[in-house]
């Protein structure tokens, strides 16, 4: 019997065991559940039905289905946090109307089914923040109507449609950060009466949204981060509560007088990090309960006298890491109540005796590293410093004179100006300018404080350090012109150096020469295949000094060497061919005759005319014709003289000439063979040296009788 009752408790204690292994994974109290981190795939349905709180954070949830729930009506807290949960179906929460806090945030939701969160009148904390939400279908909050926080950040959203939160009576912060925002639809945020935090930061907006005019509570927007370039007049009138605008790390570039109107009670105002460059007049007009001002690490250059009119509560000032070059004492005149500035990290250069009655007036003053210049434009500042203000330890010079050194400790008498000279002005290169090359010139200058330059090209045009583009010049007086033409860049150069002392100038004449295509004659060569046709002209490129000189002094020594080999060409032949005897001479037997005969080389002179009148005859020197012309008519000019006794002019014989007597020698002699020429002037024609006196022989020889 006993032996039985053991047996029968132990397999009791069993069942027992395993009928409540869930609770006993679970902590749980009477209210309560913690089940984080159990490893669960889906909803356990074994706790007790009464708590009101359960804690599912971290485990292996995938989806969420209807009856999940029913067993626990009465929860108020829902944690289901950090899980693997992609789909969500519509009615999952229909049986916990109590619900209060639905944390839903770290899983793997893409969008978020209409009608989902149907039921929930008591929830006042939604949380879906960095869950891969892409999609958020008009009104899926719809009469959420106590719902008071909605933190969708770090989730993959681009557009915001309308009516996306449409019917939240009471929702107050609405955080969409992080996401993908390109897009606001104009009625994205209407009926929300009771908003009063904002916060759409670190998304892609391109401009200011259009927040409509059921947003009279909203005290804080967070638009930082983002890419907006400009803020459009009136772009906050509709908000006349908001107290915080963060419009910081943009790339906002213009504002107007008009951009913050009707934000009369702003307290804080973000603009740092981003691209201004001025401020202009009247800017902050109207924001009169502004406390604190962040404009640093922008690029403000220009700050106008009546910028801060109108904001007389001002007590903090950020405009350090700008680029600003003066001390905007009229500005800084018109804020009273200014507590803390800070200056640091800018451009500015000297300080007028009047910011020193200002500064003094300001309990904590930033203004150091800035390029001081402690020269004649700091003496009426330095003669008011006394040593005590905390701020005189931040002026450290570094003009060359007095370079580190603080001012307070620089004699009054030793802060002098020298009046800007050009010391040269002129190309860094001494070499031929063409059109495409990168041109440089130097305008070297001096002076105390160092002098600004400023360069008028040939167009008119007017560069400085400033400037930028194809044209560009550095703080030393380098002039770089990039891809020359003759028509724009070629002409006269104006440098002109100022600074507050004086200014001077001087000129510069530079010449570009046109990019000229060059023709290259090829030689044909012997080549079997036949080269592509080109309808095209060549252009050759363009080339250097030193490649032209060696291309003119090559084709010299060529030439040289050809006239060198022509000449000793031409002395080998004469050796072998000297000349026979003197110059072979043609009779006119005709009388009463005169002629003008041209002949290579004569007895006169080379390549000289002869007047030959004599009644027998006339001996001249002549060269024999080219064996390819063998004949020629000669017309004899008409005489001028007739002796006496001559009857009437008779018409013109032609008859054949005879070899002429050489010398009085026989008939039968065959005449010396003619020496060798090079050429006769007008008329005369090449020489065969190598003829043989046979072949000479048998030339044809004519005359014209008159």
């Amino acid at each position: 019997m006993g032996r039985r009752l053991r047996a029968i408790l132990v397999f009791l204690t069993i069942i027992l065991k395993l009928f409540y292994m869930t609770d006993a994974a679970c902590s749980c109290s009477s209210s309560s559940c913690n089940c984080d981190r159990q490893g669960y795939s889906s909803v356990p349905q074994h706790l007790q039905t009464s708590i009101t709180t359960l804690y599912l954070r971290n485990n292996q949830i995938t989806a969420l289905r209807q009856l999940d729930f029913s067993r626990y009506r009465n929860l108020v807290n829902l944690y289901i946090n950090d899980n693997d949960i992609s789909s969500i179906e519509v009615g999952t929460f229909s049986h916990t109307p109590q619900l209060q806090r639905l944390e839903l945030y770290g899983n793997n939701l893409t969008t978020i089914p209409q009608g989902v969160f149907d039921g929930l009148n008591q929830l006042r904390y939604l949380y879906l923040y960095s869950s891969h939400v892409k999609i958020i279908p008009p009104n899926t909050f719809t009469n959420l109507q106590g719902l008071v926080y909605l933190r969708l950040y770090d989730n993959e959203i681009s557009t915001i449609p309308n009516a996306a939160f449409a019917n939240l009576p009471q929702l107050q912060y609405l955080r969409l950060y992080s996401n993908q925002v390109t897009h606001i639809q104009s009625g994205a945020f209407s009926n929300l009466p009771q908003l009063r935090e904002l916060q759409l930061q670190n998304n892609q907006l391109t401009s200011i949204p259009t927040v409509p005019y059921q947003l009279p509570d909203l005290i804080t927007l967070y638009l930082h981060d983002n890419n907006i370039t400009d803020i459009p007049a009136n772009a906050f009138s509709n908000q006349p509560k908001l107290s915080t605008l963060r419009l910081d790390t943009n790339k906002i570039s213009t504002v107007t007088s008009m951009s913050f109107t009707g934000l009369t009670q702003l307290n804080t105002l973000y603009l740092f990090n981003n691209d201004l460059t001025e401020l202009p007049n009247y800017l902050f007009f109207g924001l009169s309960s502004l406390r604190d001002l962040w404009l640093y690490d922008n690029a403000i250059l220009q700050i106008f006298p009546n910028t801060f009119t109108g904001i007389g509560s001002l007590s903090r000032l950020y405009l350090s890491g700008n680029n600003m070059k003066t001390f905007p004492i009229k500005a800084f005149s018109e804020i009273s109540s200014i507590s803390q500035l800070y200056l640091q990290n800018n451009h500015i250069t000297t300080l007028h005796f009047t910011a020193y009655d200002k500064l003094t007036s300001i309990s904590i003053v930033d203004i150091s590293n800035n390029p001081w210049q402690c020269d004649c434009r700091m003496v009426a500042f330095r003669l008011k410093m006394t040593g005590s203000p905390f701020f005189q330890n931040q002026i450290t010079c570094t003009n060359p004179r007095n370079s580190g050194q603080l001012l307070k400790d620089i004699n009054p008498e030793d802060l002098t100006c020298e009046d800007p000279t050009i010391v040269r002005f002129e190309k860094v290169y001494n070499n031929l300018v063409v059109e495409g090359d990168t041109l440089h010139l130097v305008c070297e200058s001096s002076g105390i404080p160092k002098p600004d330059v400023t360069v008028i090209l040939p167009s008119g045009l007017n560069v400085t350090v400033e400037s930028g583009g194809r044209v560009t010049v550095t703080d030393n007086g380098t002039v770089t012109i990039t891809d020359v033409t003759a028509a724009v860049d070629a002409g006269l150069y104006i440098c002109i150096v100022t600074s507050p002392v004086g200014s001077t100038f001087q000129t510069l004449s530079v010449d570009v020469q046109p990019n000229m295509p060059s023709t290259v004659t090829m030689t044909p060569q012997n080549i079997t295949d036949k080269p592509e046709s080109n309808s095209n002209p060549i252009s050759g490129p363009s080339y250097s000094l030193p490649v032209l000189l060696g291309s003119v002094l090559g084709a010299v020594a060529a030439s040289f060497l050809i006239c060198i080999t022509i000449f000793l060409v031409w002395c080998k032949r004469r050796a072998k061919n000297p000349p026979p005897g003197p110059d072979t001479s043609v009779v006119f037997n005709n009388t009463n005759t005169t002629a003008t005969v041209s002949s290579g080389h004569g007895q006169t002179g080379q390549g000289r005319s002869q007047n030959v009148t004599n009644p027998s005859y006339a001996q001249r020197s002549a060269v024999p014709q080219l064996p390819l012309d063998l004949y020629e008519d000669v017309e004899l000019p008409p005489s001028t003289h007739r002796p006496k006794g001559t009857g009437p002019k008779q018409p013109a014989k032609k008859k054949a000439l005879k070899p002429p007597n050489r010398n009085k020698a026989p008939d039968d002699e065959r005449p010396p063979p003619p020496p060798p020429r090079a050429g006769a002037a007008a008329g005369a024609a090449a020489v065969y040296a190598n003829e043989s006196a046979a072949a000479l022989d048998h030339l044809p020889y004519y005359q014209r009788n008159p």
